[in-house]
Formats: structure tokens, sequence, C-alpha cells
């Protein structure tokens, strides 16, 4: 199992009712709940198998009554990319990707359907200014790096948002280690793009980078079990 499945396994778990979303061949459901997305509410599953092509992943969609939809979003993961498209039937919203495995791990597939029209941040490539996506910074972190709001995803035993900043990746990790630690966390390196962070009283908490867009996308995950 890929290290973003391992991880949301054991963040969060809830029982899903209904059968809207999309059964992907060849793959084994894992985990399925509910979170919120930016405040929308959504109903998720996480599937682990061979990663499928997007033309498998559009063939599921359609088959369970969902048309191709206009969203995109490409977002870092501790496993790889997540490519996440969109889908609609009638007023519900449907994003789903996945992220390819990396040696004996499996692929890792992501499914979210929304009652409406989830709000997301515009203009997430710079290409022109946007607001930011609602929520809110996980367990307490600073703002890093003069960074945007781009997803606020909160459920049952974590939190996590996603920014996009023009500072390169260093940058962002260089005045997280700084300022993070000036507030009393400890800090530990993961990996060459990513880092952990804990501190007495807050969840554990961790962030990986990724280059993007002529800057840094960056994701910071929260538990919700405080030390």
């Amino acid at each position: 199992m890929t290290r973003l499945a391992s991880a949301l396994v054991l963040l969060t778990g809830a029982a899903l009712s209904g059968g809207d979303l999309p059964a992907v061949a060849g793959t084994e459901r894992v985990l399925e709940g509910e979170v919120r997305v930016n405040l929308t509410p959504a109903r998720f599953a996480i599937s682990v198998g061979a990663a499928p092509a997007l033309a498998t992943l559009d063939a599921a969609a359609q088959a369970a009554g969902w048309r191709p939809g206009p969203e995109r979003r490409v977002l870092p993961t501790p496993g790889g990319t997540l490519d996440l498209r969109s889908y609609r039937d009638g007023e519900r919203w449907l994003m789903q990707g996945s992220v390819a495995g990396a040696g004996a791990d499996p692929g890792v597939i992501v499914q979210a359907v929304f009652a409406g029209v989830p709000r997301w941040a515009a203009g997430i490539d710079g290409a022109r200014n946007g607001d930011e996506a609602p929520g809110r910074e996980p367990a307490g972190w600073p703002r890093l790096a003069a960074a945007r709001r781009i997803l606020h995803l909160e459920g049952r035993g974590f939190e996590a948002a996603c920014y996009s900043t023009p500072a390169p990746p260093s940058a962002v990790l260089a005045e997280a280690v700084r300022r993070l630690a000036g507030q009393g966390w400890r800090v530990e390196p993961l990996g060459g793009r990513g880092m952990f962070a804990v501190r007495s009283g807050r969840p554990d908490t961790a962030l990986w980078t990724r280059p993007e867009y002529g800057g840094t996308v960056f994701v910071v995950i929260a538990t919700r079990e405080v030390r």
C-alpha cells in the first residue's frame, strides 16, 4: 500500500452509504467515509490497485451515470502527483483521479462526490488572480511563503490544506523549519521535499512540497490526535 493510502487509513474512517462512487475494475476499496472539501460536505473512497489510465476512470464514471466536467486539479501527495478530473450528474459533482504506485506499492485511486458545486480557488496556475479556497491552516500553523490556499480537507481524524506559492520548495521548507521551531515545534526532515513537525498539545503534522506553476505547491496534513 502506498504511503498516501497508509496515512489516510490511519487518519480517518467512517461508514459510507449509497453506490454512486464508481467502482474501478482491478482495484480494491480500502477506505471510505465523509469529508469536508473547502467546507463543502463530500463522500469519498480510496482504492488501491494498478493505477488505471484516464480512459479507464472515465469509463467507470460514465457507467455509473456521470458525465465529464470542466474541472481539473493536480495536487502533490507523499506517493506522487494526484491528477483529479471532474464529472457531473445533475447538480452533483464527482472528482476522481489516481496516483501511480512505485516499486512494490500499488496505485491509489481517490474519489469524492459532492451534493453541489464545490468552491475552488481560482487561477491556481498563477495566470490570473483568484480568491482562496475556504478553510484554515491545519494545527494552527503559520501561513508560509506568501502562499494562497487552494484546497482544504477536514475528516474524522485528520485535516489537510494545499497551498500555492511563487517561492521555491527550498524556501518553503526553510521558512517552515525556522518559524515552527520558533513556536516550539520539533521538526524533522521527511525525504528531500518534506518535513514532520510535532509539538505538545498539538496534532502531529507533516509538510510535502512539489515544484509547480513556476513556484511550489505544498500540502500540510495534521492528525486529530493531540499529544
